[in-house]
């Protein structure tokens, strides 16, 4: 596995974190990608930045990277750390507006 064939281009601090996991256990991105049951591009977008995770897709992800409770709970925080801070702030907001918007046209 060279880093020509696997980092994507334009990769994530997130992404980073996710490949550099996936490469310490010797994991290739379509691997992973199939033990998550996401499919390798939709993956690709994740660690580009152009959408990032479900949180139900991000846990997935952490347990494929992950082989106990404590590695897992490092992984957990350690991608979280990465992303961009406001990703879960934005999604939370656009759902608030969707429901106001919802609730206003009724």
């Amino acid at each position: 596995m060279t880093y020509k064939e696997v980092i994507p281009r334009g990769c994530t601090p997130f992404g980073m974190f996710i490949f550099r996991a996936a490469e310490h256990k010797n994991l290739t991105l379509q691997e992973v990608a199939l033990k998550t049951g996401i499919s390798k591009q939709t993956l690709r977008i994740y660690l580009t930045g152009s959408r990032y995770p479900k949180i139900d897709r991000y846990i997935a992800l952490i347990e494929v990277i992950s082989d106990s409770r404590e590695e897992f709970q490092i992984n957990l925080v350690g991608g979280l750390s990465v992303m961009s801070e406001h990703m879960f702030a934005d999604r939370r907001i656009r759902y608030k507006e969707k429901i106001n918007d919802n609730n206003n046209s009724k």
